[in-house]
């Protein structure tokens, strides 16, 4: 397991709207995906072909404030 600073840490209960139960959650997700994708996350080269392909697919459009969800198409 990596080492989480104090700020890294707030940035997730911040995220999660000081919501602990929903922190501890999400920064489980977000480090076992780190864990399983090691190689995606410990090579972010943004001219790698994988990462062109992928930026060039994903489209992410924002939403109207009322609502608190984003949509990844």
């Amino acid at each position: 397991m990596q080492n989480l600073s104090e700020e890294e840490a707030l940035h997730f209960f911040h995220a999660c709207m000081y919501s602990m139960e929903m922190a501890k959650q999400v920064l489980d997700t977000n480090l076992t995906v780190r864990t399983h994708c090691d190689d995606f996350f410990s090579n972010l080269d943004c001219e790698r072909s994988e990462l062109q392909r992928a930026m060039r697919t994903v489209s992410i459009c924002p939403l109207p404030k009322q609502q608190l969800r984003a949509m990844v198409l």
